[in-house]
């Protein structure tokens, strides 16, 4: 009870009864992620999906660091 800031996982919905609770009183009802790419000051390249993340992440640095 009585938080300034809730970060609540991605499956747990901001409907959540506690949650509606907490930002009534006045809390922040966020997650890391948001939190993340509110305050972090450069570009952010998001890779999602099932397969291939580590692969398609490494191309990208490499396209990024030799160009």
């Amino acid at each position: 009870n009585r938080f300034d800031i809730v970060f609540r996982s991605p499956s747990c919905m901001p409907t959540k009864p506690e949650l509606k609770t907490e930002e009534q009183r006045g809390a922040i009802i966020t997650t890391e992620i948001e939190m993340f790419m509110k305050i972090f000051p450069g570009k952010i390249i998001g890779i999602t999906g099932s397969d291939g993340k580590t692969t398609t992440t490494s191309i990208i640095y490499n396209l990024l660091i030799h160009h």
